[in-house]
């Protein structure tokens, strides 16, 4: 209708007959459950600290484990008890739901990222907002599987499916692109933290041209 009034079609809209409107149900992502096994393709990698909780503060322990792991049963939550009490939570349930995350990070100084395992390969769930920022710590990945939170520790041992070569790479956690060496992700960050918050400038073609 735009295109017909903006090269003087003459027409007029008179009324709309039918507005055909779908809704969908969306179910947060929330975490907060005792522990649950990995699945057996994910468990193999090594690549993840799974705490042996037996209540619902996976998040606590999942962080915890991130900052503290021992270097042997880093899963055992005895290594984590006397620390129990380590973050503040001012407002944040157990069964966190995944957006109380950044809220759960922010007011302890963290930059944490949450990640999911679909179809045997990783996906993004949360990225902090403060990830590759200047003076930033080093960011926590977690994985909500389940419900339950864990410590990915290798995350390059759950990105192999999305390139070839099985040699270590240099990830990038806004996006999971992977590169080479650690220049061209340098470069790719810089656009990829213009594109994921909102600062590209869109330059159009000028009028009768198509580049």
């Amino acid at each position: 209708m735009d295109k017909f009034t903006e090269e003087g079609s003459s027409w007029n809209l008179l009324s709309v007959d039918e507005i055909k409107l779908e809704c969908y149900g969306l179910e947060a992502l929330a975490g907060g459950s005792t522990f649950k096994e990995l699945p057996e393709s994910l468990a193999n990698k090594k690549a993840c600290i799974n705490v042996k909780n037996d209540d619902d503060k996976c998040l606590v322990w999942a962080t915890l484990s991130a900052l503290f792991a021992p270097t042997k049963n880093a899963g055992r939550i005895a290594h984590y008890k006397p620390r129990e009490n380590y973050f503040k939570r001012d407002g944040i349930t157990f069964s966190a739901d995944v957006k109380d995350v950044q809220k759960f990070a922010g007011m302890n100084n963290l930059v944490i990222n949450v990640f999911g395992w679909e179809n045997d390969s990783l996906t993004i769930y949360h990225i902090d907002k403060n990830l590759y920022q200047s003076g930033a710590p080093t960011p926590i990945n977690l994985l909500l599987y389940k419900s339950h939170y864990d410590w990915i520790k290798y995350i390059n041992a759950l990105t192999y499916s999305l390139n070839k070569h099985r040699d270590v790479k240099h990830l990038c956690l806004k996006c999971l692109s992977t590169f080479n060496d650690e220049l061209n992700l340098e470069l790719h960050i810089q656009e990829c933290i213009k594109y994921h918050d909102g600062e590209c400038n869109i330059e159009m073609p000028k009028q009768g041209t198509f580049t």
